[in-house]
Parts: C-alpha cells; structure tokens; sequence
C-alpha cells in the first residue's frame, strides 16, 4: 500500500492543484484521500475486469473531493496523520498557471500519471543496472532510451572502454528491458493485458498534446 501511495501520488495531487489551485490545500486532500484509502479498503474495490486503474483511481478521488467540498467545517491542516511520506513530490514539477489554463484538471492528471510511470520505470531499471555493478553504463546509455541525437556511440562507446558496436548492443539492450518495465507497469493497471500497446499510445498520446 504504500509502494502505491508513493506511485500516485504525485498525479493525484496535480489533479488536486488545479481544482483548488493552493498547494497545501491540494496536499490536504491528497493526504486524506490515500488516509481514506487505507481505512476503507478502496483498493479492494477495483475490479480489475472494468477496465483501468488510473480511471478508477480519478474517479474515486473526484468523488472524495466532492464529498469534502461538501462538508461544512473545513479540516485543519496538519490535523492529519503523516501516513505517506512526501519526500521527493516536486521532483516531476507542478503545472504553472499556463499550463493549468491550457489543460483541464483531468488531462493533467493523466500527464502526471505517465510522467510519475516513467519515472518509476526508468528508477526501477536504474535499480537493476546498479544491483548488477553496472550503474555506469546505465548512467552513460541512458540518454539512448529517448534516441537522444546529439549523442554519439563513438564517444560513450570511450567513455565505457568498449568498442562502438559492443557499446551499441548495450544500448540497445538497455532500450529493450526499459520497454519491457514499461509494458509490466502499465499491464498491472488495466484488465486486458492485450491493451498493453493501446494504452502506451493513448498516454503518450496525452503527454505530447
């Protein structure tokens, strides 16, 4: 539970931020949210056969916040139990009140979901690479999970001590589990497995509009 408190947060919390459009109003309800979560057992209430998490998610926190607003005496901040650490929550950026004005709070939402799924995948392969002593070569090749032009294998391939061609596997090895992180996170959040490559397209789709 926590490990999914951890995970989405952070687009919760968007979503939240361009509703009430003050940070710690937005910390508040995320906060007392997952504290509900927890209480009454949310989670196991998503059925896995209706479709996808991040929807299911949205919709149980936009009706919390329905219910909130509708409460006549307001909460306290800080009245709550820290039940989930905040540590690193600006680490993927707030929306800027240009932003917040181009986008409804629920696209951002699902920008932020597949920024913080990225993030996660790309920590997970970064944890992986390191286990196995090679945090370099993942801190080097890293750059080539994006196709990222400006670099050239000549000069990463130095930067490793091993040939171009050899330097060039390993990127492309790198590109192949990353993909493979990615299709086990997002199959995790929707019933049909078979839907992996549609829903990467849909929010990549969100992402770059």
């Amino acid at each position: 539970m926590a490990v999914l408190c951890q995970k989405y947060w952070q687009p919760l919390y968007i979503y939240a931020l361009s509703r009430v459009r003050k940070a710690a109003d937005a910390e508040d309800l995320t906060q007392a949210f997952f504290e509900r979560v927890i209480e009454k057992h949310y989670f196991e209430s998503a059925d896995e056969e209706r479709g996808r998490f991040r929807s299911f998610l949205l919709s149980a926190f936009q009706h919390f916040v329905s219910n909130e607003w509708k409460k006549e005496r307001a909460q306290k901040r800080g009245g709550r139990q820290q039940i989930v650490s905040m540590d690193g929550i600006g680490e993927l950026g707030t929306p800027t009140s240009s932003s917040s004005d181009q986008w409804t709070p629920e696209q951002l939402y699902e920008r932020q979901w597949i920024r913080a799924l990225l993030s996660h995948v790309m920590q997970r392969l970064k944890q992986e690479y390191g286990s196995a002593g090679k945090a370099n070569q993942f801190a080097t090749l890293r750059r080539f999970i994006v196709n990222d032009g400006e670099a050239r294998f000549a000069d990463v391939a130095e930067q490793l001590q091993m040939t171009e061609s050899a330097a060039r596997m390993a990127a492309s090895r790198l590109r192949k589990r990353y993909r493979q992180l990615l299709n086990e996170e997002i199959s995790e959040t929707i019933a049909d497995t078979d839907d992996v490559t549609s829903e990467i397209q849909y929010l990549f789709g969100v992402f770059e509009s």
